[in-house]
């Protein structure tokens, strides 16, 4: 009985993350054909101090904060790793460029997990920022 519970959950929990996955497709495939009405999307990096940053990392209390936006202004390839030779590209960014609108958007927040860095989330938070 214990060992049927568990193939079910792994088959529910696959299924969900397909669903997510093309739900996802779904709501960026107007970003990635360019038919989304934004120019671009912005991105600023914010840093400020807190007690339970320090308890997370070894004493340093820095947060660091990554804020995807829609923006005017030229994107560029944003790469995670050294300068002249990047792991991988990111994604595209406009670098502290001016908001687009002064429209109030929703907020959502991106988690990239323990021992990730708010980077890897630009492919997905940058095509958010652009839909608006």
């Amino acid at each position: 009985m214990q060992r049927r519970k568990l193939i079910i959950v792994g088959l529910s929990l696959r299924t969900l993350g397909a669903g997510v996955c093309l739900l996802l497709a779904q709501a960026l495939a107007p970003a990635a054909a360019g038919t989304s009405g934004r120019e671009a999307a912005g991105e600023a990096q914010r840093a400020g101090t807190t007690a339970s940053a320090a308890v997370r990392n070894h004493g340093n209390g820095a947060l660091r904060i990554l804020v995807w936006y829609p923006a005017t202004g030229a994107e560029s390839e944003v790469d995670i790793g050294p300068p002249a030779d990047p792991i991988f590209v990111a994604g595209r960014v406009a670098s502290a460029a001016l908001f687009a609108d002064s429209t109030r958007h929703p907020l959502i927040l991106l988690s990239h997990g323990f021992g990730g860095v708010a980077r890897q989330m630009t492919w997905l938070g940058a095509a958010l920022a652009r839909q608006g």
